[in-house]
């Protein structure tokens, strides 16, 4: 017996952002960076924001949070960076930045979310 409605318009990238949480890193970003609405530019990256999580629980997922707002990606990833869990800055300091009042842990997020794109965007294309 044939099904009457086998065929579902779907779209991966639309399940990427409902549910970030079940994508891998690598093969969300390249989902993102090969979609066809984008427009291209000199750098792939210039339409990502990568960000580092200040988590120093184990990951359950690569992706933290993922939000898209004025045609900007902004991926929180839990795998690459400077802080986090896996990151490269010793426990300790990633510990007193989480520590520290917001106003300076948003200043010093920025800070380090300058190497921290530069540094997920090469991971990225390796």
């Amino acid at each position: 017996m044939q099904s009457e409605r086998w065929w579902q318009d779907s779209s991966v990238t639309a399940e990427l952002f409902t549910k970030p949480k079940s994508f891998e890193f690598i093969q969300a970003t390249r989902l993102l960076r090969h979609d066809s609405s984008r427009t291209v530019s000199s750098s792939w990256s210039d339409h990502f924001k990568f960000e580092t999580s200040f988590n120093l629980n184990f990951p359950a997922t690569e992706i933290e949070n993922l939000e898209l707002t004025d045609e900007r990606i902004y991926i929180t990833n839990l795998i690459v960076g400077l802080t986090g869990i896996q990151g490269a800055l010793p426990y300790t300091y990633t510990n007193k930045i989480k520590q520290a009042p917001r106003q300076q842990r948003a200043e010093t997020k920025e800070f380090l979310s300058l190497f921290n794109h530069k540094l997920t965007a090469q991971y990225v294309d390796s």
